[in-house]
């Protein structure tokens, strides 16, 4: 009993003794497993600041080929497209200016306002933008204002473009047609179930957004745009910026 005791005392011991090599490869390993997690970790608030969600990967392909070719049998969603307003290019020279410093989604998106996010897969595109048409042919184009930068607070606290009391409400009205059309889809909505018509230009930490904000409204000129088109955009990857593939206007058209 004694020997066998003795014995296994003495293979613990030297299983545990290491070489100075040893010890470096398991520091190495160690380090290695802590930066995965940390990598690991800043990705999944990556996917969270810009979708939402984590669960994405299977968004992207053709996993939402259905048996169905008419839209409005439809009830899936996908992370790579959207209905939006695109902001004219004549103004985004200050807003890509803070974004390309602040917004990790700055490559990826152009500046806009979504409508719905997620939206539906590109394959009922050509069919929802007839439908979009029909929908938006009552609403006129209209002007918003860019009133100055507000930010939704959280740990990692949006900032985004505002609008004046009467931009909001004409967004907000555009959004709520289109809904209509696609209600599973209409689910980016604050805490009073309330659409908030937003251009982001950044992300800040919470204890610093305060102060961020109040510097870029110190610089920030209130910029007035005419919003006559929806845009569907669509991209193929993660990696890839959106495109647009259907540009739907505002009013009767011709």
């Amino acid at each position: 009993m004694s020997s066998s005791t003795s014995k296994q005392f003495s293979f613990s011991s030297q299983h545990v003794a290491s070489s100075p090599s040893q010890a470096n490869n398991n520091n190495n390993n160690l380090n290695n497993n802590q930066k995965k997690k940390n990598n690991g970790k800043k990705e999944k608030e990556a996917l969270l600041m810009e979708y939402g969600t984590t669960e994405i990967e299977s968004t992207f392909g053709n996993i939402f080929s259905s048996s169905s070719s008419d839209v409005k049998n439809n009830s899936s969603k996908a992370f790579h497209t959207a209905c939006c307003f695109i902001a004219p290019t004549e103004i985004w020279e200050p807003i890509q200016e803070m974004r390309s410093v602040m917004d990790k989604a700055y490559e990826r998106w152009p500046p806009h306002i979504n409508f719905l996010f997620p939206f539906i897969p590109e394959q009922y595109f050509e069919q929802a933008q007839e439908l979009i048409r029909e929908k938006l042919a009552r609403v006129e184009p209209f002007d918003i204002t860019f009133s100055g930068v507000n930010y939704f607070a959280k740990n990692s606290s949006v900032m985004w473009l505002d609008q004046d009391e009467e931009s909001i409400k004409k967004l907000q009205q555009v959004q709520a047609l289109i809904a209509e059309l696609f209600p599973y889809c209409d689910e980016k909505k604050n805490e009073k179930g309330e659409f908030v018509p937003h251009l982001t230009v950044g992300q800040q930490a919470l204890k610093f957004v305060e102060k961020k904000v109040k510097e870029l409204n110190s610089k920030w000129k209130p910029v007035t745009v005419r919003v006559n088109e929806v845009c569907l955009i669509y991209r193929p990857d993660k990696e890839t910026s959106f495109s647009v593939i259907h540009r739907v206007p505002l009013g009767p058209g011709l």
